[in-house]
C-alpha cells in the first residue's frame, strides 16, 4: 500500500495511479465502510495497516530499488497483468519471469506467446528462467531485451551485473512464476547480493 497521505483523497489517487491488481476489493471494502458510517480517515488508516498475502504483489523497497514479489503463482493472463503493474513504477523496469506450470500441451506455445507479447511492452529487460525460457526467447524473436536462462543460478550473476552496471539509477523488479519455480528465492538472493 502507498504511504498514508496528508489528504485521504491522494491515497485513492495513488492506488489508481499504481493500477494495483486487487484494487476492486479495496474500493468495495471502503464503500461498505463508508456506507455504515466509518470516517474516510479511519478507512485509509485501516487500509494502510492491511498486510498483503506473501508472494501476492508485495512492494518491497531495498536500497534505491523496488522489488515486487508476485511469486505466489502465475498464469498467462496474470503474467501480462503483472507487467502492467511494473510499467507503472519508476526507474529501469526489469521483469523476471519463471515458468508457468499446469499448461499441459500448450506450455511451449503459451511461453512463446508471452515472450512475444512482453517484449512488445516498454520494459527495459525481460529475464526468463526455466525449462520454457527458450520458448519465450523464440517468441521474442531474439529481442535484445529478453535474457533467457535455464536456472536461477544462471540468472543471478546476470541480474547482479545489471544492477551494478546501472548504479546509482533506481530499478524496479517484478518477480513472477508458478509456485514450483520458487522465484522468491531468486529475488531474495539478488537482494542479498546488491
Amino acid at each position: 500500500m502507498p504511504e498514508k497521505p496528508e489528504n485521504p483523497m491522494s491515497f485513492w489517487q495513488e492506488i489508481k495511479r499504481r493500477k494495483v491488481i486487487g484494487v476492486i476489493p479495496v474500493y468495495a471494502a471502503a464503500a461498505f465502510a463508508l456506507a455504515i458510517g466509518v470516517e474516510l480517515d479511519q478507512i485509509v488508516e485501516g487500509l494502510e495497516q492491511a498486510q498483503g498475502a506473501k508472494g501476492r504483489l508485495n512492494f518491497i523497497q531495498h536500497q534505491n530499488h523496488l522489488f515486487i514479489d508476485d511469486t505466489y503463482n502465475a498464469n498467462p493472463t496474470s503474467m501480462r497483468a503483472a507487467a502492467q503493474v511494473l510499467l507503472q513504477q519508476q526507474g529501469l523496469k526489469v521483469m523476471v519471469m519463471g515458468d508457468i506450470g499446469e499448461l499441459g500441451e500448450s506450455s511451449w506455445q503459451e511461453h512463446h506467446d508471452l515472450g512475444r507479447d512482453l517484449v512488445g511492452q516498454p520494459l527495459d529487460h525481460l529475464v526468463v528462467v526455466g525449462e520454457f525460457a527458450t520458448a519465450a526467447q523464440q517468441g521474442a524473436t531474439d529481442s535484445a531485451k529478453l535474457h533467457a536462462f535455464a536456472s536461477q543460478a544462471d540468472a543471478l550473476p546476470f541480474l547482479i551485473n545489471l544492477v551494478q552496471t546501472h548504479q546509482p539509477q533506481s530499478m524496479s523488479f517484478l518477480f513472477k512464476g508458478s509456485r514450483y519455480t520458487h522465484m522468491e528465492t531468486l529475488m531474495a538472493d539478488l537482494m542479498e547480493k546488491i
